[in-house]
């Protein structure tokens, strides 16, 4: 943390007074400070990749975190998939790299803004959590694996005819492009 991080901090051990409620309170001092928000950094390769290995920090369910905090299959993909899974989305053209960091493309903020408005679920780690709690049920033969294929293509097909249903009520998906924001704006090609 830089000086900086520490002066925009609250003091964590700061104790607030006992009140009562109707209870007058004198204000003695009160301050104000023109700040503004920062956006979040944007992610690297390695930052993202350590994102999707502890990503049950993002998950409230006691339960599917547990899963997801399962030493074998800690996070999204494994270690051997989580870099082509990210090489195959750069290729892809949905986010560019700007120096170190990872920008999405428009490509890619089209795909982020369907999956939230059609199926918002796609992108939540539970989602991951609960294919990996039915993949451990395979391994311990107490789901068979056809079982689990037959469930998992049917509901595919259910999310793709979702967002087929979208046929000309979204625009296209932008070209390709290798182009970042340049000022937060970025540029299709094609």
């Amino acid at each position: 943390p830089t000086d900086d991080d520490d002066a925009d901090a609250a003091p964590k051990d700061l104790a607030l007074p006992d009140v009562q409620r109707g209870q007058q309170i004198i204000n003695r001092q009160a301050d104000v400070a023109k700040t503004q928000t920062k956006p979040p950094k944007r992610y690297t390769e390695g930052t993202l990749v350590a994102a999707m290995e502890s990503i049950d920090k993002e998950i409230d369910d006691p339960r599917m975190k547990k899963v997801m905090q399962n030493k074998e299959k800690a996070g999204i993909g494994t270690d051997a998939t989580r870099g082509a899974t990210l090489e195959g989305l750069l290729k892809r053209g949905y986010f560019a790299k700007q120096g170190k960091q990872i920008v999405p493309t428009d490509r890619g903020d089209q795909l982020i803004a369907v999956v939230e408005r059609v199926v918002p679920h796609m992108a939540d780690p539970v989602l991951t959590a609960l294919w990996e709690d039915h993949l451990s049920k395979v391994e311990d033969g107490t789901l068979p694996l056809a079982t689990f294929e037959e469930q998992l293509g049917t509901w595919l097909a259910g999310q793709v005819n979702k967002i087929r249903q979208l046929e000309g009520q979204v625009p296209r998906m932008a070209a390709q492009t290798d182009e970042p924001k340049r000022g937060g704006e970025r540029k299709t090609t094609g």
